[in-house]
């Protein structure tokens, strides 16, 4: 038994089924619970930086501030500016030598592995145990493997084995011995003052940021029983989980158990979950795709178009195309995008646009509330053909017909595109051949000539 441990919050902002920071309470007398704000990552240098994921992750932080006074305790955040986050870890053992243990829990990304690496130097030779957990996925990393003892990089066989593997019981937390929140500890910052330490104004995001929320959804997965039918509907509502799974506001588990208790294990929510097993699992055997580097090295020889002109127009939503533009404005105006429209619009910036994926997973980045490196790479590569079980590289999307048959009474691309709400629907589904007689929105930039298209990818691949 430890007298007192630190226990890091990296992406388990919760109490409930935090596997660290439960083994952490079972094994010492105190916990203090500390949560260090990065320069590196929050900070306008950071090129992949998402304002609006960061402003979720501080309302995230506030909640579980909340739950840790109502223990007596509260989150000590600490913020790295002047001095490295080992830096002031290492300044925390020093003055407290009561202090055994650092706990936290394993993340996946290159970036997180040196930073395990580095802390456990730190703690270790400070005369502590440094001790990091599988909490993020359902199974450990790793311990999902091909009959050659290697990582899968086909989707279809690694869910077909995933599948048959128990999934642990989520952990209840009662605990209580939690430090003092009149514990003094150096470096910490005042809760209520994170915006500004971050640099940031109060951001009026769309999803709100607390566990309260993220079990509200998970409540409200009994409304997709039919979700094998309806994923693909632009117009129905999604579960909205994404970004209360990546910062940990409600464990994995939580969720998996919940889908499988209201409808079987074979459910396909559950296997959208264990593409994001798979993709944690590609980027951790290849972490130099978070580099750039494509999946498949001989899509790196490729010489995108990169027409700034092209990438501009996407960015905005103002491509003349309708569906793509209606996805483009629901991300940029609530740091989201429905799954379904994800694919339409990376597979019309890469193979229509003929712009580098790398440009695409990188707008992304900074606008998704949900930002995930290694589904967000994932994805793109997915879209591009370079990536791990990827559409082939001739597979173009038709942007009409998707629009057509998700979206067949423009439901949502009228709802995104104002300018288009007293168009007949037929006419926005032909807009290459409609938009001329109209005036209240955009000729398409490029002409969609698909056999022109088709030779013109082929040139490039």
């Amino acid at each position: 038994m430890y007298n007192k441990t630190i226990f890091i919050f990296h992406r388990s902002l919760r109490l409930e089924d935090n596997i660290g920071l439960i083994e952490a309470l079972k094994n010492s007398e105190y916990v203090i619970t500390i949560f260090i704000l990065n320069t590196e990552q929050i900070g306008d240098k950071n090129k992949f930086r998402s304002i609006n994921s960061i402003s979720f992750m501080i309302e995230a932080l506030i909640s579980l501030n909340e739950q840790l006074e109502k223990k007596g305790s509260k989150l000590f955040v600490l913020c790295s500016k002047g001095l490295t986050q080992y830096e002031l870890i290492d300044k925390i053992l020093i003055s407290d030598e009561d202090i055994e243990a650092v706990y936290t829990n394993k993340d996946y990304t290159k970036y997180s592995i040196n930073r395990s690496n580095k802390m456990k130097k730190i703690v270790e030779d400070n005369e502590c145990n440094y001790i990091e957990c599988e909490d993020y996925l359902l199974h450990p990393m790793n311990s999902i493997l091909n009959g050659s003892n290697e990582f899968y990089s086909v989707f279809t066989p690694f869910y077909k084995k995933a599948i048959t593997m128990k999934v642990d019981e989520c952990l209840s937390n009662k605990h209580k011995n939690y430090i003092s929140k009149k514990y003094e500890l150096i470096k910490t910052i005042d809760i209520d003052n994170i915006y500004k330490s971050c640099k940031l104004e109060t951001n009026d995001i769309t999803f709100l940021g607390n566990r309260k929320e993220g079990l509200k959804k998970i409540e409200l997965i009994k409304n997709h029983k039919n979700y094998s039918d309806d994923r693909n509907k632009l117009f129905k509502e999604t579960t909205k989980l994404s970004p209360y799974i990546k910062y940990g506001i409600v464990s994995i588990r939580e969720v998996y158990h919940r889908i499988k208790e209201l409808f079987g294990k074979k459910h396909d929510l559950i296997r959208q979950i264990y593409w994001r097993e798979f993709y944690y699992n590609i980027s951790f055997n290849r972490p130099d795709i978070f580099d750039g580097n494509s999946f498949r090295p001989k899509y790196d020889k490729i010489v995108w178009q990169n027409n700034p002109k092209f990438f501009k127009l996407w960015k905005e939503g103002n491509t003349g195309y309708p569906i793509v533009d209606a996805g483009m404005r629901e991300l940029n105006e609530t740091g989201y995008m429905h799954n379904r429209t994800r694919l339409i619009v990376s597979n019309f910036l890469v193979k229509q646009l003929f712009v580098d994926w790398r440009k695409g997973e990188k707008y992304f980045a900074t606008k998704l509330i949900d930002y995930d490196p290694s589904v967000n790479n994932g994805n793109w590569q997915f879209s591009s053909g370079s990536g791990a079980d990827a559409q082939p590289y001739f597979r173009m999307i038709n942007p009409f017909t998707q629009g057509e048959k998700h979206d067949p009474d423009c439901i949502y691309i009228k709802k995104w595109i104002k300018e288009l709400k007293d168009v007949p629907n037929e006419d926005i589904h032909n807009w290459n051949i409609e938009y001329k007689k109209y005036s209240v929105y955009l000729k398409p930039c490029k002409e969609y000539d698909f056999q022109k298209l088709k030779k013109d990818l082929k040139k490039i691949y």
